[in-house]
């Protein structure tokens, strides 16, 4: 089947027209002019039978009930004979394979965990806490410290998932919370009582000096991971016995707490590296940098120069993306570099402001959440942030360049995420 259009004159400008229909899965198939049929012309074989299509100038397109009620109805009869030839212009096919590299992607600036900021965060967790007025003996402290740190990343990703869970005390833990974490982690038993867990709270939660940036009633990173230290040693430690205080922490995380919590280290880092560290995403972003920048910027609290937790809020009712607030919550602390030392956080350096490279992937992650539970959650991250920047630029105002989506523009990036 040859699909064209007559042209009158000279091709129209503003961009390219594309075809959208049954025959092409409802992906953008460019019309491309042939001077051989004055038309654009998109030519494909089509089984016989009545399908269905749209001509448009956008590069996205969604099956919804909507489009299906407007597209335009064709039927195609049985082929007789070959079908002509139509010449099209040669397209050649890209000898570089392109791969996602995020040291020259828009998220560079974003600085994940390695072991070194991992070991940083520790260090700065276990001068913070009390840890030294549990485990008194340095060589019990320092076997202590290494059992921890290959722990730590787990322990931090539970940390993120639960500050997120409950918005009013974001980011900390709040009494109810760490107890329904409890809960799902099943650890109760004859020898852990509900009135262990309040206690384990309460004493890692007491500040031998008061500090601005660790508010009361609620539980910063150091204090809970000092509350499950406590658990530990409330359900397995002796007095007097030959079993150390680290290996009753090993055992408690082995076998009572690590795998209770998958999704906690699936939401937070494996997200990022799986989806949004991607040819696609990264297109999408970079087309439209000068849209982001400018959404930035308006959404930023002038009197610091980042955007804080309140104008994400913001942005987000502004854009009518209807959203619960524990959603944007979520997707604002999973999208945070993470802080070394807690109780050094500055005005623009906190848990509850963005970066501009932390921005990026917010803008990412509520495109995601957008999606969830609909007809089209299953479409590539890259078009649901696309269609995402396209509602924001629409409602807000904003400049917004077409993005065009053609699959052979991914066909290596399966195997490619860093």
């Amino acid at each position: 089947m040859a699909f064209k259009m007559a042209l009158n004159g000279s091709p129209p400008t503003g961009g390219n027209i594309y075809a959208y229909g049954t025959f092409t899965n409802w992906r953008p198939r460019p019309l491309i002019h042939n001077d051989d049929l004055e038309a654009l012309a998109y030519v494909d074989y089509v089984p016989p039978g009545n399908h269905f299509y749209q001509l448009s100038k956008r590069s996205t397109c969604y099956f919804t009930e909507k489009v299906a009620a407007e597209a335009i109805r064709m039927h195609v009869k049985p082929r007789e004979g070959e079908p002509p030839y139509v010449a099209l212009p040669k397209k050649e096919k890209p000898h570089v394979r392109r791969r996602f590299e995020k040291a020259t992607s828009v998220f560079k600036d974003f600085v994940e965990d390695s072991d070194v900021t991992l070991r940083r965060m520790m260090d700065a967790d276990l001068r913070n806490g009390k840890f030294n007025r549990i485990i008194k003996s340095p060589e019990a402290f320092a076997e202590f410290k290494e059992t921890l740190f290959v722990r730590y990343r787990y322990l931090k990703s539970v940390f993120i998932r639960y500050i997120s869970q409950e918005c009013s005390v974001y980011p900390g833990i709040s009494f109810m919370e760490f107890g329904r974490m409890c809960r799902d982690a099943k650890i109760l038993d004859p020898r852990l009582k509900g009135s262990d867990i309040d206690r384990a709270f309460i004493a890692a939660n007491y500040e031998v000096e008061e500090s601005v940036d660790n508010p009361d009633s609620r539980l910063c990173r150091f204090e809970f991971i000092e509350a499950v230290l406590r658990l530990a040693l409330t359900r397995f430690f002796e007095q007097g016995g030959k079993v150390s205080q680290a290996a009753v922490f090993e055992k408690f995380m082995d076998t009572v707490v690590r795998g209770k919590f998958r999704n906690a280290t699936e939401e937070c880092e494996n997200f990022r590296r799986r989806f949004v560290y991607s040819l696609g995403v990264n297109d999408v972003l970079a087309c439209n940098m000068e849209m982001v920048e400018k959404l930035y910027k308006k959404y930023t609290d002038k009197r610091i120069g980042v955007v804080t937790l309140e104008n994400a809020r913001q942005l987000v009712q502004e854009s009518l993306i209807f959203l619960p607030d524990r959603d944007v919550v979520a997707a604002f602390s999973y999208s945070k570099m993470s802080l070394i030392n807690e109780l050094e956080q500055t005005t623009r350096y906190s848990y509850t402001t963005l970066l501009f490279s932390e921005f990026l992937e917010f803008i990412v992650r509520i495109a995601d959440l957008c999606f969830r539970g609909t007809e089209s959650e299953d479409l590539p991250l890259h078009l649901k942030v696309d269609s995402t920047l396209e509602n924001i630029a629409t409602i807000l105002g904003f400049p917004r360049k077409d993005f065009v989506d053609l699959p052979e523009y991914y066909e290596d990036d399966d195997d490619n995420n860093n």
